[in-house]
């Protein structure tokens, strides 16, 4: 185990482990009979460990024994079936630790085309979130649409987590031999967070657990210092902030939706990202149910629902069932309740969907990582779609030629159900996947006329390039209302973790000076650099782990802050030995 993770959550981590568990209550998995899609609704105030649900058949749940009794008082046939093969545990699969040092050997392998970098921690044990991006130019933020696979919200789904990682390595093993994949990567900017609960599924490997399956974090719930299975943990997928006052407000439920929304560190840390990055496409791998899950059937539909469905029965065909007969099935969400899809849809302005791989929580290995594979020609297809068809441009101030955080509405499909979709802070870049047809656009800033485009044909395949400039609006004073111009961005590291050095670039938009400070977590200066005449560019700084004296910092974590004017971004840097 890496020290940073020693130094992090040793701590916190003995006096867990040495506690005495409570025993787990009892726990069975129910097969529901469900005549109509409607009926299911009539559990929702249940919150159930929904497994999986077939339209107008059944639903599979995890429920206690008294969530059996209050489902067949409500009149619910019910059957309860074997969860999972007899003594299958969790430890066939690669553990965390196994996990982390693949990412790494990918990093070093394949330097050219991947960097490592951090995500975030995890809420209790604090341990490390890996993120990983494949392009051309990974270590810059390039005028790319970006796409993102993540797996392992819940602890108990790892050929979720397998599924990520077998696009991850489809795409390294064969760039620069496959035209194909060559093309993707040198086009667009592909992301992968193999293991969103990280402290979860450790949890379940290192305790060798088995059904009915851990599927939360270990947050302390109440706070006493020792696990208890029956009140602590929050649902991931459950702590997104849409709809999240609909989730469950029990701890010993098993999709408790936490304290507030994004009160974990990690859907905070998929958030961030998001909201940076502004994917256009993303898969979240779950298991089980094969089925692909996209948003949302309650209440108004999604302003892009025809397309959104058209995009899900795409990749749906594409993944073979598990018995060989047939394909996976498609089905709009029953709810928002704080769902990852629903929130990265609405507000990040990414199309995500459900993957639920499998047809069960956790299958032998082997048949595990066959599943994986077969998922692979779905998760790619979302690199096909990334080829359009849609609109894109740039929103550029018409008297400076800077670009601009603009707002881009499609008129007659946007609505208050979603956030305004705005251009990117770099480029001023935009981009809106589309079915072909006829549309309009508008485009609005503050400061600035308003504009809108109409009659925009798209066609079947390609990108339609609309760009505009917008109109400074006068005061009618001579003076003109010009936006705050966006002065730096993109400050990244690379490795991160890192060992011996790091590369720290960023890029700088306006003649500023620029102030470059190393921090420990304490405040204190590390390293500090001053340049008075930067101009526009790319930069980079090479920090090699030491300190203004020349010594070696030690391992753990530091602050990267670049400040230029009155803009500063922070980085959070983590040195392991």
């Amino acid at each position: 185990m890496p020290k940073l993770l020693y130094l992090f959550s040793i701590a916190v981590w003995m006096s867990l482990s040495l506690q005495v568990q409570t025993p787990l209550k009892e726990r069975h998995l129910v097969k529901i009979k469900i005549e109509q899609q409607a009926n299911f609704r009539l559990l929702e105030d249940l919150h159930l460990d929904l497994a999986t649900q077939r339209m107008g058949r059944y639903a599979e749940v995890v429920a206690t024994n008294d969530e059996i009794r209050e489902i067949r008082k409500r009149g619910f046939e019910t059957e309860i079936i074997p969860v999972d093969p007899p003594g299958m545990t969790i430890t066939q699969y690669r553990s965390y630790e196994e996990i982390i040092a693949l990412c790494q050997q990918y990093a070093a392998e394949y330097p050219d085309i991947l960097i490592l970098d951090t995500l975030g921690f995890s809420q209790t044990w604090h341990l490390w979130m890996p993120v990983l991006k494949i392009s051309d130019h990974p270590e810059t933020e390039e005028d790319e649409p970006a796409v993102l696979y993540d797996g392992l919200h819940h602890a108990r789904e790892p050929v979720g987590m397998e599924s990520a990682i077998y696009i991850m390595e489809y795409l390294l093993k064969n760039y620069g031999t496959d035209d194909q994949v060559t093309q993707w990567v040198n086009d667009y900017e592909i992301w992968f967070i193999p293991i969103i609960n990280p402290e979860g599924y450790k949890y379940l490997i290192d305790n060798s657990l088995t059904s009915p399956w851990w599927r939360k974090n270990l947050r302390d719930n109440d706070e006493d210092g020792a696990f208890d299975p029956n009140v602590d943990g929050v649902d991931l997928n459950r702590n997104y902030n849409y709809y999240w006052d609909m989730g469950s407000s029990d701890w010993g439920s098993w999709t408790y939706r936490g304290p507030e929304p994004f009160s974990e560190s990690e859907t905070r840390a998929k958030r961030a990202l998001a909201l940076k990055q502004k994917f256009l496409l993303s898969h979240s791998y779950h298991s089980y149910g094969e089925v692909i899950i996209y948003p949302w059937s309650d209440l108004s539909p999604p302003p892009d629902r025809d397309l959104i469905a058209e995009i899900a029965g795409e990749v749906a065909k594409r993944i073979p069932s598990v018995t060989g007969n047939g394909s996976y099935d498609t089905r709009t969400s029953t709810g928002r309740v704080g769902f990852s899809k629903n929130w990265m849809y609405a507000v990040a302005g990414t199309i995500e969907f459900t993957v639920e791989t499998a047809a069960q929580f956790v299958p032998p290995v082997n048949q595990g990582m066959a599943i994986a594979r077969s998922n692979l020609n779905g998760g790619l297809y979302l690199l096909e779609r990334m080829r359009g068809p849609g609109i894109t441009g740039h929103v550029t101030d018409e008297a400076t030629g800077q670009p601009l955080v603009a707002t881009v509405k499609l008129l007659g499909y946007d609505n208050d159900l979603i956030t305004p979709r705005t251009t990117d802070s770099i480029y001023g870049r935009y981009w809106r996947l589309t079915q072909s047809g006829t549309y309009s656009l508008r485009f609005s800033c503050d400061g600035y006329e308003a504009q809108i485009i109409h009659q925009i044909e798209v066609n079947d395949s390609n990108w339609t390039d609309v760009s505009v400039a917008l109109k400074p609006v006068s005061t009618g004073t001579g003076q003109l209302i010009i936006s705050k111009p966006v002065l730096l961005s993109g400050l990244k590291g690379y490795p991160n973790p890192f060992n011996q050095q790091v590369h720290i670039n960023f890029q700088l938009h306006h003649p500023t000076p620029v102030i470059g400070r190393i921090t420990d977590l304490h405040g204190r200066i590390v390293r500090e650099w001053i340049n008075n005449s930067q101009l526009p560019g790319s930069y980079e700084f090479l920090w090699d782990g030491c300190n203004t004296a020349g010594s070696m910092v030690p391992h753990g974590v530091y602050l990267m802050l670049i400040q230029a004017g009155e803009e500063i971004q922070l980085l959070r840097l983590v040195k392991i030995n």
